[in-house]
């Protein structure tokens, strides 16, 4: 996009930005993250725990290799279908049990993993599959022990989202720190300055775009945000620092097609663009160019910003935006997110795939620029 665009960036953003700057200006609380239990991480976990447990419980015929594993898969054999018992059906209340208090939480999730492990320790009595069936007494013991675990499981994964929770609220003041440099705000007002007298027009949009960027950055406790709020609010970022820099930054948008219910980590491809101006192009006298590209594959969103850069020009950076950026995503995605860096001497590539929605409706994106 060249400078000369600016025009049609302010009229893209006249049916955007209104919406965005709604959604910015209302003061949202910051929540201590649930545990996902559809998350493909959580069900690892759970499943490694399991297993864990069964090996544990096994472990008083130890005395003999055999003996350890006949014991082992006699556990596993009840344990197993518990446990992907419990994360269907977990994952299926998972929205109705978000909104309960904490004891029913925990009892559902006791009588989800003590249900399925009575049946099949009745049903393993009756069949005899040991030499030695289970009293009513042992079959009880087994499925209450089988509800604490249940229970414990699903605390475990609590408190591991909660302690995530001040990694999000320091995560949020580092990257206001890393976004709303000074040199940035100082820069872009004497660019307005210059203008103010040869382009008014183009003084006023450039200080509107300038306040939305501020506005989303300063936005209180919003999670999650849709993806066209996020391009939009890039696209005002992009159009600021091309006045600025001038011909020495040309920026390429390529968004394929895109769900419309889309929702990404707010303020994630604002701090990738403004990373690639002030460590690429900016150090750099001649001229330079960054190419962002979103698409879908499947179920995944993926994200690719891409920059020329110079190496050994400008200052190297502490990494705290894209550092902030990991963090989040392993916060809200866990193992289902994935971000990749890395640079060749000539370019420097950001990947990030985010999962999708598959149920989200797919349109046509913002389009290409």
């Amino acid at each position: 996009m060249a400078v000369g665009d600016y025009k049609f960036m302010s009229q893209e953003k006249q049916g955007n930005s209104g919406k965005l700057m709604a959604r910015t200006g209302q003061s949202t609380r910051l929540e201590v993250p649930m545990p996902d239990l559809c998350n493909f991480g959580l069900v690892l976990r759970t499943l490694l725990l399991t297993v864990a447990v069964s090996a544990l419980l096994a472990l008083p015929d130890a005395s003999v290799w055999l003996a350890w594993s006949v014991s082992f898969f006699r556990i596993i054999g009840i344990a197993a279908p518990t446990a992907v018992f419990w994360i269907v059906t977990m994952c299926a209340l998972g929205k109705r049990l978000r909104q309960e208090p904490a004891w029913a939480r925990y009892l559902s999730a006791g009588l989800v993993a003590a249900l399925p492990a009575l049946a099949l320790l009745t049903l393993f009595s009756v069949i005899r599959v040991t030499e030695t069936p289970l009293s009513m007494l042992q079959i009880l013991s087994l499925s209450t022990l089988c509800a604490v675990l249940g229970a414990t499981a699903l605390h475990y994964f609590e408190l591991r989202a909660r302690a995530f929770s001040p990694a999000l609220a320091s995560a949020r003041l580092q990257a206001l720190q890393s976004r709303i440099r000074p040199h940035f705000l100082f820069n872009s007002l004497n660019t307005a300055a210059a203008l103010a007298r040869i382009d008014p027009a183009r003084t006023e949009r450039l200080l509107e775009d300038l306040s939305d960027v501020f506005r989303a950055a300063l936005r209180e406790g919003t999670t999650l945000v849709p993806l066209i709020d996020e391009i939009v609010l890039a696209k005002q970022y992009a159009a600021i620092e091309q006045l600025r820099l001038g011909s020495r930054l040309q920026i390429h948008w390529r968004i394929g097609k895109v769900p419309q219910s889309a929702r990404v980590p707010s303020l994630l491809l604002q701090p990738l663009l403004e990373n690639a101006v002030h460590h690429g192009i900016e150090p750099v006298a001649e001229p330079g160019d960054v190419q962002v590209r979103i698409a879908t594959f499947g179920r995944e969103l993926r994200i690719k910003v891409e920059n020329s850069y110079a190496p050994g020009t400008g200052s190297k950076g502490s990494g705290i935006a894209l550092a902030n950026i990991r963090e989040r995503l392993n916060l809200l995605y866990d193992l289902e997110a994935q971000m990749r860096t890395g640079g060749d001497g000539k370019r420097f590539r950001v990947y990030i795939k985010l999962p999708l929605n598959p149920s989200s409706a797919i349109s046509s994106g913002p389009g290409k620029k």
